[in-house]
């Protein structure tokens, strides 16, 4: 069954090599789960995936393996924890 809430949360685990991510509606239902390489393409697509209204990003490591994902999303302002 296919939610109707929309895109809450994005929940990131990096990796050196990828970045693993989860997307859930307020309810907390799955909507997509997706991995990608974890370069600046990668992002790319990750963010493409996510294009929609505002949502809290929640990413493992910002200091470290998610550092480029993290700064990338504050500098367009998005949500970060």
């Amino acid at each position: 069954m296919a939610s109707i809430q929309p895109l809450s949360r994005v929940g990131v685990d990096p990796h050196a090599d990828t970045l693993a991510a989860s997307g859930i509606d307020r309810g907390g239902v799955e909507l997509f789960h997706i991995e990608v390489p974890n370069t600046a393409h990668g992002i790319d697509q990750l963010i493409s995936k996510v294009n929609s209204g505002p949502v809290l990003w929640a990413i493992e490591g910002t200091g470290t393996v998610g550092r480029a994902l993290c700064d990338r999303l504050l500098n367009v302002g998005a949500d970060v924890v």
